[in-house]
């Protein structure tokens, strides 16, 4: 890796650019379905440091992953296999609030049918 990464800042695009930016100064590039490998891995990462967060579940012997990093990890990957895909995420996810948004209309918190 060639200097400290880049710190990305700003918009979703920019936070897209700036992680694809960096996968390729990790190594050698992996496809799609290795990049989907890594996600999976970092959600498990991520449930552990959240159960550690909460303090309801631990690994012995090693130390929980702060839960920020953990969310970072999972965000990192999750935006450079969209950009292997093609998927315009700005779009993508305000389309999906939107749909939330309709799909809340009626709904508590939890979810029940008022």
């Amino acid at each position: 890796m060639s200097g400290p990464p880049q710190q990305p800042a700003g918009t979703l695009a920019q936070l897209i650019e700036a992680s694809w930016a960096t996968s390729r100064q990790l190594g050698p590039p992996m496809g799609p379905t290795e990049r989907f490998a890594c996600l999976v891995e970092e959600v498990g990462e991520l449930a552990e440091a959240l159960l550690a967060h909460h303090d309801i579940k631990r690994r012995r012997g090693s130390p929980a992953e702060d839960l920020p990093t953990a969310i970072a990890g999972v965000l990192f990957d999750l935006l450079v296999l969209a950009h292997q895909h093609g998927i315009d995420l700005e779009r993508t996810y305000a389309d999906g609030l939107a749909e939330l948004a309709k799909r809340a209309r009626g709904r508590s918190d939890c979810g029940e049918r008022r």
